[in-house]
């Protein structure tokens, strides 16, 4: 059995304690939001999301409650985007030595917005933004699949049989490179 863990709930936890929110492109943060998460949008359109410390704390949260619950020996799976330069390593520190995979999602813009529109859930372009974003801070992946060009049941197999043909490499590589910044400093 998989647990499904989606960074998803720590943006609704933020808005539910009153620190998550829609900002207008060119209009200050409020406060409260400037400590929590800000979507900035242009005429609701996404541009970008910023963190402040609140936010930064949630989502290294995030990642710690989803190693517990591997450390209890559960088979999980983690939807996140490490879109910010403190994630990933935030996710492999938290992760110490498990036996994690980083799996890369590769899809075409147009299925993107595609995808976007029949959910109706996100900010127009949200997904978009982050097609690139999203792989910026991950030097490489255990496995990646394009699930625009590959069927589910494609994209399961190969990581499938990724898992069980190879060890994981990538979070410990996140690891040693945010070790040896951090001991040049």
């Amino acid at each position: 059995m998989f647990l499904h863990f989606e960074m998803d709930f720590v943006f609704a936890a933020m808005e539910n304690a009153g620190r998550n929110g829609a900002v207008p492109l060119g209009e200050p943060i409020p406060p409260v939001l400037s400590r929590g998460t800000a979507f900035i949008h242009d005429h609701g359109k996404f541009v970008r999301i910023e963190y402040g410390d609140d936010g930064q704390r949630a989502f290294r949260g995030f990642f710690a409650m989803v190693a517990a619950f591997a450390s209890e020996g559960n088979d999980v799976i983690v939807d996140a985007f490490l879109t910010e330069p403190w994630m990933a390593p935030a996710a492999a520190a938290s992760l110490g030595d498990s036996r994690a995979f980083l799996v890369g999602l590769r899809c075409s813009a147009d299925e993107l917005e595609r995808r976007e529109r029949e959910r109706g859930d996100r900010f127009p372009g949200i997904a978009n933004a982050f097609a690139e974003t999203v792989h910026r801070y991950v030097a490489f992946y255990d496995v990646e699949v394009d699930t625009a060009s590959s069927s589910i049941e494609q994209c399961v197999d190969t990581i499938r049989e990724h898992i069980s043909s190879s060890e994981p490499q990538a979070f410990g590589a996140l690891r040693a490179a945010a070790d040896g910044a951090s001991s040049s400093r």
